[in-house]
């Protein structure tokens, strides 16, 4: 049933693939000053709307592997032993080198003072690395190309971060150069701090598409990131080897944990073509899916056995976007915390926050101050909005029936 089950994920994966227009990589379009969209998105999931079908590259074999070994090559390091796992997830993170840099720098690593106390529940902490390690140049020609100054990763680390998604469409943005930093800077901090994963580029595109293994507390578990970016580096969700990693990873792991970077941005409702994506993950193997790019929440999936966190939205952005207003999105965001036991995701816990930079947030005489970069978790009133609208988005989801079962402001969904 299981190879059935994986066939019928690829047929579905296959033909969503077949009607790429083109590939999606940050050189195409513009991104928005905040991360925005890659023009080719838009246009791919517009097409997948109206049927249209087009060509597609061959396949590149990219790494996902955070280590420049195979993953069989090494035992797969025991953080600690037994009991169930966390694992912590926000979304998108970039503390850009010249965005309102001298508010960044004065705020440095109490840009996580708010939910520092929350992330460090998790046993894995996870987030999007929206741009490079680097003091390189940015190189490609857009808009908006980002960079992250390297010591600004010590702020991520002491917050507690320590799984790190590099697959995005900025992951290029100051070249080769700029993800070889990016993965010295994380090599560097790994021998100083163990308990340090990552995935989604490259140094050298032949090494194709290899899991990160972490075993943790008896449980072993397999982490992939794929994006939406053309350059060979970078591990694209939309290459057909994404499917063959995710069942290598199947065959190496209790709990394969996949991070992707996708869909439209400004958009809660994910296109049917992004659902039936990310249900074909599940199908081949995946048991929890990690989605960022929208930069505003998305709902929540049960999926099978699997558990999809459509869009964890922003969290910390040096940015002061209005894109929100044109599609009348909320910047809402969430904490999101994933409970492992015998080996099978069974509560996904929500902490409410908000994260829009620029304005106050009213409900009746209530008001709460803008985030400033610093994302804040909310109280009464504010909780349950974001709660409530997470359940709305969640119920959108075509044959979805998770509940959000509020508990004092935290949202909690039992999936025994």
């Amino acid at each position: 049933m299981r190879r059935r089950a994986v066939l019928a994920s690829w047929v579905v994966i296959a033909a969503i693939i077949s009607a790429l227009p083109c590939p999606l990589g940050a050189q195409e379009g513009e991104p928005a000053a905040d991360g925005g969209d890659v023009g080719a998105l838009s246009a791919w999931e517009g097409a997948q709307d109206a049927g249209a079908a087009g060509e597609v590259n061959a396949p590149v074999d990219v790494a996902l592997a955070g280590e420049a070994v195979e993953a069989d090559e090494v035992e797969p390091e025991d953080l600690t032993a037994g009991g169930r796992v966390l694992i912590t997830a926000v979304g998108d993170v970039a503390l850009t080198t010249n965005a309102f840099k001298p508010v960044i720098d004065k705020l440095n690593h109490q840009i996580f003072a708010k939910t520092k106390a929350i992330l460090k529940r998790g046993d894995l902490v996870f987030l999007n690395l929206e741009s490079p390690l680097t003091s390189a140049p940015t190189v490609l020609k857009k808009t908006y190309a980002y960079t992250m100054p390297t010591e600004r990763l010590d702020w991520l680390l002491e917050a507690g971060f320590n799984l790190f998604s590099l697959a995005n469409n900025h992951s290029a943005d100051a070249g080769l150069q700029g993800m070889t930093d990016t993965l010295d800077a994380l090599e560097a901090k790994r021998r100083e701090k163990k308990a340090l994963f990552w995935s989604g580029i490259a140094r050298d595109p032949k090494d194709a598409y290899k899991p990160t293994i972490i075993k943790i507390k008896g449980t072993t578990i397999a982490f992939l990131a794929v994006g939406n970016n053309s350059d060979p580096h970078v591990n694209r969700i939309y290459d057909g080897q994404v499917v063959k990693a995710i069942k290598q990873a199947r065959s190496q792991a209790d709990v394969v944990v996949l991070a992707t970077h996708f869909g439209k941005e400004y958009q809660h409702i994910p296109t049917p073509a992004v659902v039936a994506l990310y249900r074909g993950f599940v199908d081949a193997g995946a048991d929890i899916i990690l989605g960022t790019h929208p930069h505003v929440l998305r709902g929540i999936e049960r999926y099978k056995g699997g558990v999809i966190l459509h869009s964890l939205g922003n969290f910390a952005f040096s940015s002061r976007t209005v894109r929100h207003r044109e599609t009348g999105a909320k910047m809402h965001g969430m904490v999101a915390t994933l409970v492992i036991e015998s080996r099978r995701v069974v509560r996904v816990e929500i902490d409410p926050l908000y994260v829009n930079n620029l304005e106050p947030w009213k409900i009746g005489s209530a008001q709460i101050p803008s985030a400033n970069f610093v994302p804040t978790p909310v109280k009464g009133k504010f909780a349950e909005a974001v709660l409530d609208d997470l359940q709305a988005w969640s119920d959108a989801i075509a044959g979805n029936k998770v509940r959000i079962i509020r508990r004092e402001d935290r949202g909690i969904i039992e999936l025994k």
